[in-house]
């Protein structure tokens, strides 16, 4: 292309040309003024107030410097260089779980953009060029498979003749869905992580659609059986709809889906594929059939459903970032008179009645805890939810400094509090047994050890790793059983003005003193320039001990550090955590577990 067509690239240097990461005719960084620029130049609308646009709806974005026409057939737009982490290759590192949080922020960015721009109709034109890519779809499919009958099984032309049914029947539905007014190719590689924000990319594309072809990468890629895509896409929709997602809008990704099924099965047939056809229609027959249909869209759906709950018909949703699952959610959500914190848990009903036991118990104690309004369950799903007034208040590691005495004063001011709950005598149905956490333990081991990758991440052969554990478990044998929280760390803790409350209640259990700290030993493990964390630790248990820390709680922490190892390196291979971190875990277990030194800041 010749750049001399546009002027702002005059004195620009160091023009590299882009493979990967944004999509386009073409597309380069360069460098001017000491500043990096991102030109991309392709077949797309220009949108004079698309700067505008997306900073009035808070969508974080590259700043768009200049928009222009490059020729009579295509236009260009230049845009800050932004380096950060594409999503796409983070989708492998973690587990569905997390990427359906990333979807979920996403959705919510675009919700607050359909507020300013209200859902449209279908229009008859966009009606007309979605059906004749259905129609020239269904010609070459029905074509092939008579061109190739002899070679195709009895499994595949049903099914594919049950597609061709759908496709030919249901033709209408697109006009039952929405032009939507958003990021027209939802999908992960459009999307940058930057310090956990998410940056929208290809933001020229900002325009109406009918949402589930603007998503189809999303919910049904090249492979049609990518669990990781399609949790993104749950997150985004939800999210998009407030949980309130309409059925004909529903109807098209079940519509869009097959379609897509149908494209893919050409291009097998095309390439002789028969085998990863067989095996696709065999996946999708076991994973997306309901009552005998092929419904991708129960698989968008959420379990949370706010017009069961009378207090948050109205209301708002923010996902609360730290929540990692779609059956463990928190959010943010504000009605228009009141905002409310509300937690979803998968639990089960005798787990629920002990959670409730422990809002009683901490009301009996006056241990200071966010107000719970309302508890409930949805009971197909065993989901069950807490409504507590939503307090703004910082997290604990916001109110103190980040020193050793920091920590420390911060972990006597929360065991004063906590150690109330030692008056609560140990039911034997209740006792937290060592053995729990051993078994939990070794069972992570033989499945670490019968991985063939397990060697670049275990400092330890199997034998030596049972050692340590074996020897490290025997210093609970003393140990006595309490009611505690279960998961003190600062982001449980609300502090302000000396104002202090207890979140994430439902943590409650009878247990070890030091089960309380498994997030603070990690975190202080894995960040050493970090003092507080440790201080914290120290206050905590000192206080607990009557000014000194037993030194079987020494082996304790040794023991909980191998636990952390040992779940690390599970979660790395399973492909649900990257390796990064674990670096500097491995250094502490050298120190203290290898060559057998005292850890210092627990005497």
């Amino acid at each position: 292309m010749i750049l001399e067509n546009i002027k702002f690239l005059k004195d620009a240097k160091n023009i590299n040309i882009i493979s990967e990461g944004y999509s386009g005719a073409y597309k380069c960084s360069f460098e001017k003024n000491g500043n990096k620029y991102f030109l991309k130049i392709g077949k797309f609308k220009i949108n004079e107030n698309l700067e505008d646009m997306l900073n009035k709806t808070e969508i974080p974005h590259p700043k768009v410097i200049e928009l222009g026409k490059y020729d009579n057939e295509y236009n260009y737009i230049i845009e800050e260089y932004i380096d950060g982490n594409n999503l796409k290759y983070q989708l492998d590192k973690y587990d569905s779980k997390f990427i359906y949080e990333y979807g979920f922020k996403i959705g919510q960015q675009y919700r607050n953009l359909r507020k300013i721009y209200p859902d449209k109709a279908i229009t008859e034109e966009k009606y007309k060029e979605y059906l004749l890519m259905v129609e020239d779809r269904i010609s070459k499919l029905k074509h092939l498979m008579k061109e190739n009958k002899n070679d195709l099984s009895k499994t595949i032309i049903n099914f594919l003749n049950n597609t061709i049914y759908y496709l030919e029947k249901n033709k209408d539905i697109i006009k039952g869905s929405s032009l939507v007014f958003g990021h027209t190719d939802i999908k992960a590689s459009n999307y940058l992580i930057i310090d956990k924000n998410i940056i929208a990319t290809d933001i020229e594309h900002t325009d109406y659609k009918e949402l589930s072809l603007s998503m189809l990468w999303s919910f049904a890629r090249s492979d049609l059986k990518d669990e990781k895509n399609l949790a993104f896409a749950k997150g985004y929709i939800n999210a998009l709809f407030n949980f309130n997602i309409p059925k004909n809008i529903l109807d098209c990704f079940d519509y869009t889906y097959l379609f897509n099924v149908a494209g893919f099965s050409i291009k097998h047939i095309e390439n002789k594929e028969y085998n990863k056809l067989s095996t696709l229609i065999e996946y999708i027959n076991k994973k997306y059939k309901t009552n005998n249909e092929l419904k991708i869209s129960d698989k968008l759906k959420s379990v949370i459903d706010f017009s069961k709950i009378e207090i948050l018909k109205d209301c708002d949703a923010t996902i609360i970032d730290g929540s990692y699952s779609p059956y463990n959610l928190t959010f943010k959500c504000k009605t228009n008179k009141n905002t409310y914190f509300l937690k979803v848990m998968k639990m089960t009903e005798e787990r629920y009645k002990d959670t409730m036991k422990f809002y009683e118990i901490l009301n009996q104690y006056d241990i200071p805890s966010v107000p719970m309004i309302e508890s409930g369950y949805f009971l197909k799903d065993r989901c069950y939810y807490t409504i507590s007034k939503f307090m703004e208040l910082k997290e604990m590691d916001e109110s103190i400094g980040n020193t050793f005495l920091d920590g420390f004063k911060s972990g006597q001011l929360v065991a004063r509090y906590l150690i109330k709950l030692k008056n609560e005598k140990v039911k034997p149905d209740k006792i937290y047994d060592k053995d729990n956490l051993y078994q939990n333990i070794m069972n992570d081991i033989e499945f670490i050890y019968s991985n063939n990758n397990y060697y670049k991440y275990m400092p330890w052969d199997k034998k030596e790793l049972i050692n340590y554990i074996n020897k490290y478990i025997k210093s609970f044998d003393k140990e006595s059983i309490n009611l505690i929280h279960g998961d003190i760390k600062f982001g449980n803790i609300l502090y302000e003005n000396n104002d202090i409350y207890f979140i994430d209640n439902e943590s409650f259990k009878y247990s070890y003193d030091i089960v309380n700290f498994m997030y603070n030993i990690q975190a202080g493990f894995l960040d050493e320039d970090n003092k507080c964390y440790k201080g914290f630790v120290n206050g905590y248990l000192k206080f607990m001990y009557n000014g000194k820390i037993p030194f079987r709680i020494q082996n304790q922490v040794k023991l909980l550090l191998i636990y952390y190892v040992v779940r690390s390196v599970r979660k790395i291979l399973e492909k649900r955590n990257d390796a990064s971190k674990i670096k500097t875990v491995l250094n502490a277990c050298r120190k203290y577990i290898d060559e057998d030194n005292d850890i210092k800041w627990l005497m």
